[in-house]
């Protein structure tokens, strides 16, 4: 059986995230997005990836929202310390 620093349990996402072309535009202006990310996100995928991050291995276990979210959350954390 595994062990690990840190079990999680709770919602893990799929969200966007995105790079804009130029500074932060003011109120009621626009923006061109320069890069698109997709990562997991949620309070677990986010607290599992910032745990990660910091060194401790992880298990999560909870709700991943369906189909089209399960293979980026397999993907992005295949050479990461979280399960």
């Amino acid at each position: 059986m595994n062990t690990y620093d840190v079990y999680l349990h709770g919602m893990i996402l799929k969200t966007n995230s995105f790079l804009l072309k130029d500074k932060y535009p003011i109120a009621d202006t626009y923006g061109e997005i320069r890069e698109k990310y997709e990562l997991p996100g949620g309070e677990t995928g986010t607290c599992a990836t910032v745990l990660n991050s910091l060194g401790c291995t992880v298990k999560m276990d909870g709700n991943y929202m369906g189909a089209k979210t399960y293979p980026l959350i397999k993907s992005f954390y295949k050479d990461k310390k979280v399960d």
